[in-house]
């Protein structure tokens, strides 16, 4: 197995946090990013990155420190993976993991099966805004963090649109915790001043957990840019243990259940 190599340290800062106050999951995305350019200036060659599977296992609050170390675990002519860990530095334990998949520049972009399967009219629009500059990348493109702070806004309307509302959060005690993102990226990347949309819906509805899709569209195009999957657990604030979703919710989702996610 190849060798880990230590490509980020830093700490969470109070304002990454969310309602909840855990660190938020497109700023986990932004370290993943700075760490994988650490590993891919020793590499060589102009690689895209394509796919990504990230799993949280464990929360991060305001103030801890944390460390990626990444491992190059697959590398070809067509294609390379690389396998970032982030580590609570305080505690030593993994709170997450990613597998990230690049392709060489020129390679034409793939579309990644189950990721955005689904029947029905359930989507909706769960966010409408414009690319600003200060979510560019160094290429001068929408930086991951910039897909990821959008799909969570899509999500948070498709949760209230579904009955998980911030009020009855409030009242009952209840948060939500991702604990799994599939992302798809496509080409070209949007810049500066392009309009998105991203249509939401839930492919799954458990007991306690879902999955939502999300799609991610240029507007005056009705390109694809985008398509991923976002899983996450109804919790209980005082237990910090996933609970059961009431029945009334449950119905009031119904309409936006388009089928079966990744």
């Amino acid at each position: 197995m190849a060798e880990a190599v230590e490509s980020y340290r830093g700490t969470v800062k109070a304002w990454e946090c969310d309602s909840f106050g855990h660190f938020t999951v497109a700023y986990y995305f932004e370290r993943f990013s700075e760490a994988s350019r650490a590993m891919l200036a020793g590499l060589g060659g102009d690689w895209r990155a394509r796919t990504y599977l990230a799993r949280f296992e464990q929360e991060l609050r305001a103030g801890d420190g944390l460390h990626i170390l990444s491992t190059l675990a697959e590398r070809s002519a067509e294609r390379l993976r690389l396998d970032h860990r982030l580590f609570n530095s305080m505690s030593g334990a993994v709170a997450t993991t990613i597998e990230e998949t690049l392709f060489p520049a020129t390679h034409p972009t793939a579309s990644e099966a189950g990721i955005t399967e689904g029947r029905g009219d359930g989507f909706m629009t769960g966010s409408l805004d414009v690319v600003r500059a200060a979510e560019l990348d160094e290429e001068g493109e929408l930086s991951l963090g910039g897909y990821v702070h959008r799909s969570s806004a899509a999500s948070a309307q498709l949760l209230g649109a579904a009955g998980i509302t911030p009020e009855y959060l409030r009242a009952n005690r209840r948060g939500f915790a991702t604990f799994e993102i599939r992302l798809e990226l496509r080409e070209p990347r949007p810049r500066a001043g392009a309009r998105l949309k991203v249509e939401s819906a839930l492919a799954r509805l458990g007991t306690s957990s879902l999955q939502m899709l999300h799609r991610v569209w240029d507007v005056p195009s009705g390109r694809l840019v985008a398509s991923g999957s976002q899983s996450g657990a109804h919790f209980d604030l005082a237990t910090r243990r996933s609970t059961p979703i009431p029945s009334e919710l449950r119905e009031k989702a119904a309409p936006y259940v388009v089928g079966k996610g990744a």
